[in-house]
């Protein structure tokens, strides 16, 4: 456990509920029509199944060959699943044909490094809004990055910043939005 606050595989839990609860609201309220999730391979089922539990919105997990990508794309759902790995060959294709509203990191740490290729390519993403979630790694250890570092990462791909919101247990103190 983490700072005996609960389990941070709870956390984990929460932190997509409210990412997704976020991306209501922004629709309700704003109109947004498509948003890209950028998570680990691993975890992609998870948000399906995740969004599909708290969301009656339209989900396409993307798989494939480049060709079968961009026909994902093409024709999006609501919520469009990616991997990181995905992001390197697809940064360009993602921003041009889907052209999403919210861009919502899962496991953010992926791209602490600025000067990775993945790193790159995620920040190449352009949106108007964007949720910015690091991982169980940096709940576990409670070694959380600083607000600044997290609102940099979020910043750099919704220009300009209005609309950013960053997720993050320790930043919970209150209401997400």
């Amino acid at each position: 456990m983490a700072s005996g606050r609960g389990s941070p595989t709870i956390w984990v839990w929460v932190r997509r509920i409210q990412a997704i609860a976020a991306c209501e609201l922004l629709a309700r309220r704003k109109g947004i029509e498509r948003v890209l999730i950028v998570c680990p391979a691993s975890l992609k089922a998870k948000w399906e199944e995740q969004i599909a539990r708290f969301s009656r919105r339209s989900i396409r997990l993307v798989y494939g060959p480049h060709a079968q990508r961009l026909a994902g794309f093409r024709e999006p759902a609501f919520f469009t699943i990616v991997n990181y790995e995905q992001v390197i060959s697809d940064a360009d294709d993602i921003t041009a044909i889907l052209r999403p509203d919210v861009v919502v990191l899962d496991e953010a740490q992926r791209i602490k490094n600025w000067q990775t290729k993945t790193a790159r390519r995620v920040k190449s993403l352009r949106a108007p809004h964007a949720f910015v979630q690091p991982g169980p790694s940096f709940v576990s250890s409670g070694a959380l990055p600083s607000k600044a570092a997290l609102y940099g990462q979020a910043r750099r791909l919704a220009e300009p910043p209005v609309g950013v919101v960053v997720i993050a247990r320790r930043l919970l103190d209150g209401p997400v939005l």
